[in-house]
C-alpha cells in the first residue's frame, strides 16, 4: 500500500539534497519505497523511523536511479549532480536519444516501479541530462510507494509439490456409466 505524506527540507543532514516525511514504519514505511508527487519522481526511501523518514533526492550526488526514455527505448543510470538538476550516466545508445524526449523509471533494479514518470532529455555539451520533472512545483505532499512485488525463486515450491486431498467431501465421484438400450434391427417386430 502506498503511504501519502507531506515533507520538510532537511538542514545538516548526511545528504546534500534530502527531505523528512511526516510517515515511518509505523505506517508501514519501509527503506526503498519510491517517493512521487503529481508530477513525477522525486526520489526514494533512505532511512525510517518509527514516525519519520529521510527521502534521498533525484539531485543527490549519492542518487541512483535506472530510467528509459520513452521514444529511444535508450536505458542509462540517473545520477544527481548535488545542484538542481541530473545526469545520464552511460547511455546505451547516445546518438539516439531525442531531444525533450519524456524519460521514466525503467524498473530494471527491481526495486523502482517501472513507468514513473522522471523528466525531459536535454543536451548540455558533451552529456544529457533530465529536466526534472519534480521540478515543476514545490514538493509538499508526496505518495510512498512499495517497490514492486516480485517472488523470490528461494520463496516458490519445488515442482511437484502438491499435497494429496485428504478431504473425503471434495474428493471426485465416479459413477458407473448406464448401459445403453440396444437398437432392434431392422425387419423384426411388428404385427404380422
Amino acid at each position: 500500500q502506498s503511504v501519502t505524506a507531506r515533507v520538510v527540507a532537511e538542514e545538516n543532514g548526511p545528504f546534500a539534497a534530502s527531505r523528512i516525511a511526516n510517515v515511518g514504519a509505523a505506517d508501514g514505511v519501509r527503506e526503498g519505497f519510491a517517493v512521487v508527487n503529481e508530477h513525477g519522481l522525486v526520489g526514494r526511501v533512505v532511512r525510517v523511523g518509527e514516525y519519520t523518514s529521510r527521502i534521498l533526492m533525484l539531485t543527490d550526488f549519492s542518487s541512483r536511479i535506472p530510467v528509459m526514455g520513452t521514444k529511444s527505448g535508450d536505458r542509462a543510470l540517473l545520477v544527481g549532480d548535488n545542484a538542481t538538476g541530473a545526469r545520464l550516466l552511460e547511455p546505451e545508445t547516445p546518438d539516439q536519444i531525442i531531444p525533450g524526449e519524456i524519460w521514466v523509471t525503467s524498473g530494471d533494479d527491481g526495486k523502482m516501479p517501472l513507468g514513473v514518470r522522471v523528466g525531459t532529455a536535454r543536451k548540455d555539451g558533451d552529456e544529457w541530462r533530465l529536466a526534472l520533472a519534480m521540478d515543476v512545483a514545490p514538493i509538499d505532499f508526496v505518495r510512498l510507494v512499495p517497490p514492486p512485488d516480485f517472488a523470490s525463486p528461494d520463496l516458490v515450491p519445488a515442482l511437484g509439490g502438491v499435497e494429496k486431498n485428504t478431504d473425503a467431501s471434495l474428493r471426485t465421484v465416479s459413477v458407473a456409466p448406464v448401459p445403453a438400450t440396444p437398437a432392434k434391427p431392422a425387419g423384426q417386430g411388428g404385427a404380422q
